[in-house]
């Protein structure tokens, strides 16, 4: 595939990839939300296990005792992040929700970056890229700003503040979920690393669902429409994605492709209430908002 049709393709991806939050808060009106994210894992553990076994990619696990203890981790913090986005969206919205994620996670990674944390080349800030950590911030601001925050400190409105700061917090930690993926994935390969985020988030998700109380609340999946199980499958394609696609666009390209995508699809989302979320005008303020964090995207990723 071109350089062109890849852009064009993973611009694609990061759009359906927005979907996947009000999809599995969906899921989460029937069965409950942490439930819905433990659906959302086993799905695609599920499918990336068939693609593993049919692409003959599975076997490398034994290389598993090379790798660096944190890197058997990642699906921890990618469990921690679903189960946050199922959890907030219903209250903030879906393009509140990406723009924190995308400022919490591109300013982690620029963090990473200084300091050579967890294997990471040391890179170094430069001007460009604290202004567009600056730009992520304000971007941020202006999409997830509503007047109620100001009006209601004392109930709705700080419960949605918080809920902005836990997907800011989850972001960041999406931001450390790379670079232990990579790691995990030059020790076992791309495809079976995937796979081994997914087992490890599904265990995580499912020990707190079981001890919880809220295991038999997942029998009335087979309440819900077929659309709202299939937030593992955005998931697995997102990954799948990213690891072939990198090699012609590059990790920056990568991430700001992605970044488009979701952006726009989520205030599309938030237009037109899908999925059962709230509408939310797209105003000018939004847009605005929006085209700092995509500013701010290319800045950091540069």
């Amino acid at each position: 595939m071109s350089h062109e049709l890849t852009v064009i393709w993973v611009v694609v991806v990061g759009a359906q990839l927005a979907i996947q939050a009000p999809i599995n808060s969906g899921l989460g009106r029937t069965v409950g939300k942490l439930p819905a994210a433990l659906i959302s894992f086993f799905v695609g553990l599920g499918l990336l296990l068939v693609i593993c076994v049919a692409a003959g990619e599975l076997g490398r696990f034994d290389s598993l005792g090379d790798a660096a203890m944190p890197s058997l981790f990642g699906g921890f913090i990618g469990a921690t992040y679903v189960a946050t986005a199922t959890i907030t969206i219903s209250r903030v919205g879906a393009g509140a929700v990406a723009a924190a994620t995308l400022a919490g996670q591109l300013t982690c990674s620029v963090a990473f970056d200084d300091f050579g944390w967890v294997g990471v080349d040391e890179i170094g800030v430069t001007g460009l890229r604290v202004l567009g950590a600056v730009l992520l911030l304000a971007g941020t601001a202006l999409v997830v700003h509503r007047h109620r925050y100001a009006e209601d400190v004392g109930g709705a409105g700080k419960a949605g503040l918080i809920a902005i700061l836990a997907v800011v917090a989850a972001g960041a930690l999406v931001g450390i979920q790379h670079p232990l993926n990579a790691e995990l994935a030059d020790h076992i390969g791309g495809p079976d690393s995937a796979l081994m985020n997914f087992f490890t988030g599904t265990l995580l998700l499912g020990a707190i669902v079981l001890f919880s109380g809220q295991a038999n609340q997942m029998r009335k999946a087979t309440e819900v429409r077929w659309y709202y199980l299939v937030g593992g499958v955005i998931g697995v394609i997102t990954v799948l994605t990213a690891l072939t696609a990198v090699g012609t666009i590059g990790a920056a390209g990568l991430t700001a492709a992605i970044v488009t995508g979701q952006l726009l699809s989520s205030v599309a989302l938030d237009r037109f209430g899908a999925f059962g979320l709230e509408v939310r005008a797209v105003t000018p303020r939004r847009v605005i908002g929006v085209l700092l964090l995509i500013a701010g995207t290319f800045l950091t990723v540069s």
